[in-house]
């Protein structure tokens, strides 16, 4: 049996969508409601596209697009 796990460390600690349970990211969410900006679970909905907008999409889709860019170019 393999039991070098140096791949799923990294994985676990760069890729807040991977299912480990060691890493979880809630963007910021406590932050806002220890701050009183959002003080109901139903406006967690309204929260959830400004993270769209302003964090996922410039952080981790422009990482998507490089990725998706050098793949589709063939480069070793």
């Amino acid at each position: 049996m393999n039991t070098d796990f140096s791949e799923l460390n990294i994985m676990q600690l760069s890729d807040s969508f991977f299912p480990s349970g060691l890493y979880a990211m809630s963007n910021g969410l406590e932050t806002v409601f220890d701050e009183k900006r959002i003080t109901t679970v139903d406006e967690i909905p309204e929260f959830i596209p400004t993270i769209i907008t302003h964090q996922v999409g410039p952080v981790d889709c422009v990482a998507l697009i490089n990725a998706y860019d050098f793949a589709k170019d063939d480069e070793p």
